[in-house]
C-alpha cells in the first residue's frame, strides 16, 4: 500500500469537496479512511473551511432543500438527519429556515392526498386517519400539524 502524505491528503480532500456539497463530519471520515492522522486531519480540515471547500451552513441550507424538495420529509426527520451529520444545532436552526410555511403545508397536502389515494377504500374513517398519520409521522412531519391538517378540511382537503 502507497503512503500517502499531507500534501495528497489536501489535494484529495478538495477534489472530493469540489466535487459535491460535503459535511464537515464526512470531509474527516474521508481522511480517516484514507490514512491521515488527527494533526493532520485538523489541519486540513482548517485549511478546507478557510478556502471555502467546507462550509457547514452553506451544506446545511442544501441539504435542508434537498430533502424538503425533493425527498419530501418534514422538519423533524431533516432536522434528526442534521444531527446525525454532526451540524451544530445554531447552523441547524437557520438552514431550517430555508423552509417556506405555505409551501410546507401544501407539500403536507398533498403528500396526504397522496397516500390517501393509494389506501384501501373499505377502511373505516378512523383506520384512514391512523394510516395517515403514521405515514407523516414517518415522513418526519409534526403531528400537531398533520392533525390539524387531516382534521379540517374533510373530502374536498385531499382532492
Amino acid at each position: 500500500m502507497k503512503v500517502m502524505d499531507e500534501t495528497v491528503w489536501r489535494k484529495k480532500a478538495e477534489a472530493y469537496c469540489a466535487r459535491a456539497e460535503h459535511c464537515p463530519a464526512e470531509v474527516e471520515a474521508k481522511l480517516t479512511q484514507w490514512g491521515a492522522d488527527a494533526v493532520a486531519r485538523t489541519r486540513i480540515m482548517n485549511h478546507l473551511h478557510e478556502e471555502g471547500y467546507v462550509n457547514p451552513l452553506r451544506y446545511s441550507r442544501a441539504f435542508v432543500r434537498d430533502k424538503y424538495r425533493f425527498d419530501r420529509w418534514g422538519r423533524r426527520k431533516i432536522r434528526q438527519a442534521l444531527r446525525m451529520k454532526q451540524i451544530e444545532e445554531d447552523v441547524a436552526a437557520r438552514a431550517m429556515e430555508e423552509i417556506d410555511e405555505t409551501a410546507y403545508r401544501a407539500g403536507l397536502a398533498a403528500l396526504l392526498a397522496q397516500k390517501r389515494r393509494s389506501l384501501s377504500s373499505d377502511l373505516s374513517p378512523r383506520e384512514e386517519y391512523a394510516k395517515l398519520m403514521r405515514f407523516a409521522l414517518s415522513r418526519g412531519f409534526e403531528a400537531e400539524e398533520v392533525a390539524r391538517l387531516l382534521t379540517q378540511g374533510g373530502e374536498d382537503r385531499w382532492a
